[in-house]
């Protein structure tokens, strides 16, 4: 027995020194070949392949286009708010007789400015199953009005 386990202990310690030697001596030549490489290099191949690479002196940068990205969003919620304001209010009162077909009231609302796309309201009426639901007689409209609160108040 104990000449198997001195025999087994050998055979270990060979293949130790055998697989040392040959990370000792293919290290150089695999440590060289990276090292050749620059930072920008490897960044660069990097970014090829997709990948996004941090750089800390971006903080900066990213903070400044968030401020400017802040700055786009306020001036076009300005520039909605200022052409809502400048939009005529128009009130009128629409009549739905007997008969009508929803792509004549449709035609109405729009011949008449409440609502600017006919097909939209014709679609809001159909997905919403309310065209069964629609009442005879006349209803004061305005285009400040979404589609829905005109399905709503034409259909009660």
């Amino acid at each position: 027995m104990k000449q198997t386990i001195r025999a087994f202990s050998l055979g270990l310690l060979t293949a130790a020194i055998i697989i040392g030697v040959t990370y000792w001596i293919e290290s150089p030549a695999a440590n060289s070949s990276t090292s050749a490489t620059s930072t920008e290099d490897s960044i660069e191949a990097i970014q090829k392949e997709g990948y996004f690479v941090y750089q800390e002196n971006k903080n900066l940068e990213i903070e400044k286009l968030e401020g400017q990205l802040t700055n786009l969003q306020t001036q076009q919620d300005n520039q909605e708010s200022d052409e809502t304001q400048q939009q005529e209010v128009i009130t009128t009162n629409v009549s739905i007789e007997s008969g009508m077909t929803l792509q004549e009231i449709a035609d109405v609302l729009v011949d008449n400015g409440i609502i600017n796309d006919g097909e939209a309201f014709i679609t809001y009426v159909e997905d919403n199953d309310l065209s069964t639901s629609i009442q005879i007689g006349e209803f004061t409209l305005s285009n400040q009005m979404k589609i829905s609160d005109i399905a709503k108040l034409i259909t009660n």
